[in-house]
Parts: C-alpha cells; sequence; structure tokens
C-alpha cells in the first residue's frame, strides 16, 4: 500500500555573520509553509556579533522542532562572489547544517538560505515532482522586470544560466514540466537518501560540487520552472 502520509521535510539554513536582521522573517515564512505537515529546522549561526545566536536560542527554547548549531569559521564575509575562500567557509557551514539531518526520521532535507523570499506553497510544489534533488527558479526581483539571479550556480549543457527576465524563460521554456541541469544552487529539495549516500557540498565548488556528487550517484539534477525563490 502506498504511504499516503505527508513527507517529513528537514529546513536547514544557514544564518552567518549578523544574520539577526532576518530571523523573524524568517520564521514568519517557514510557519507559512503548507504541504507537509512534518517539518523541523536546522538553523546554523555563526561568526555573529549581533544577537543572532540569542534570538534564535530563544526561539528554539519554546518549539522543540529547531536544532541551532554554532559554527565560527573566523572568516570575513564575502559578497557573492567566485572565490576559492569563500567556497571553503561556505561548504563549511553548509556541511554542518546537512550532516545534522536526523535521516532516521527525514524523507527530505530542504536546504534555504535564511535570507530568501518564498511563498508557502514552496515544499509541497517541489515535493509533488517525486524528484530526488530538485531546485526552484532563484531571481533577483519579483514579476517580469527581474532577472535570474543564481547565474553561476545554475547550469544546463556545460552552459550557465544567462541573467534572464521571467518572460525571456517563458518564451524559450514554454513546457512547465521540471528540465534536468547538470547544476543547480540556492533552494534545494533533495531526499534524505543523497544525503546517505554522503553527498555534500565542495569546498572548492560549493553547489556545483553537491550537483556533482548527485548525479554520480545516479539521483538526477532537476529545475523545477513553475516555483519561484527570489533573492533580496
Amino acid at each position: 500500500m502506498r504511504n499516503t502520509e505527508p513527507p517529513r521535510v528537514t529546513i536547514v539554513s544557514p544564518f552567518r555573520q549578523n544574520g539577526g536582521a532576518y530571523v523573524e522573517a524568517y520564521f514568519g515564512r517557514a510557519y507559512e509553509l503548507t504541504g507537509p505537515a512534518r517539518l523541523r529546522w536546522v538553523c546554523v549561526e555563526g561568526d555573529s556579533d549581533d544577537d543572532t545566536l540569542k534570538t534564535l536560542r530563544r526561539r528554539a527554547a519554546w518549539d522543540s522542532r529547531l536544532t541551532i548549531i554554532k559554527c565560527d569559521t573566523c572568516q570575513p564575509r564575502y559578497g557573492s562572489t567566485v572565490n576559492p575562500e569563500r567556497f571553503k567557509i561556505l561548504a563549511r557551514v553548509f556541511n554542518t547544517g546537512l550532516d545534522a539531518v536526523d535521516l532516521r526520521w527525514s524523507d527530505y532535507a530542504c536546504f534555504i538560505p535564511s535570507d530568501v523570499g518564498y511563498k508557502p506553497d514552496l515544499i509541497d510544489r517541489l515535493a509533488s515532482w517525486d524528484k530526488p534533488f530538485i531546485a526552484p527558479m532563484f531571481w533577483a526581483d519579483e514579476g517580469l522586470n527581474g532577472r535570474f539571479y543564481d547565474i553561476w550556480g545554475f547550469s544546463r549543457d556545460s552552459k550557465s544560466f544567462p541573467p534572464y527576465t521571467p518572460a525571456w524563460f517563458q518564451e524559450h521554456f514554454p513546457n512547465d514540466a521540471p528540465f534536468e541541469c547538470d547544476t543547480v544552487g540556492g533552494v534545494i529539495l533533495m531526499r534524505a537518501a543523497v544525503l546517505a549516500a554522503g553527498c555534500r557540498y565542495t569546498p572548492e565548488a560549493v553547489d556545483h560540487g553537491l550537483c556533482w556528487q548527485a548525479r554520480a550517484a545516479g539521483f538526477g539534477v532537476w529545475c523545477d520552472p513553475t516555483t519561484h525563490v527570489v533573492h533580496p
């Protein structure tokens, strides 16, 4: 008999270097998520000198679904650049969160950066495709005037995604079904089996390395063109 229970999803989010300003907005979105009734969160804080850690721990004190992890790297914050030192730091922080996912409980892990905006049906939509490793479209702004944000993380047929608009994408990719990619980035929903196989962000290539490992393990890497997240 097919299991009709909603999937158990652990959401992993980094709050690196003074993410206190994002905490309330983050949980405002997180608690509005629809679809899966069984959710847990792993929040990784590091290198902050504001009240980020205190705020996260205060919330975890009354919500047992939250796990708060301290991961200081003692390294500076880099901007959104392709930088080897930045990659090493991000891989360490991101993997600290993935390693904390309880694979005995979780059906899926969903990596969501703490400042990314999304709609309440995000996980429900991604999980509905029944793919082992899938990402939504990642925009720099909402509306037809927005541009695709993660032009480094997403690639297909050995080519990085250009900073196109939603209108351009709809014209060139009219099919609403998920399509396979070489790599994706940003927000990723992955089956627990991906983590159990040892797939992790790599210090050399971060998102790319995780995707390469997932593909090598036979899981496939997919993008859902009907689901969208926004970088502030």
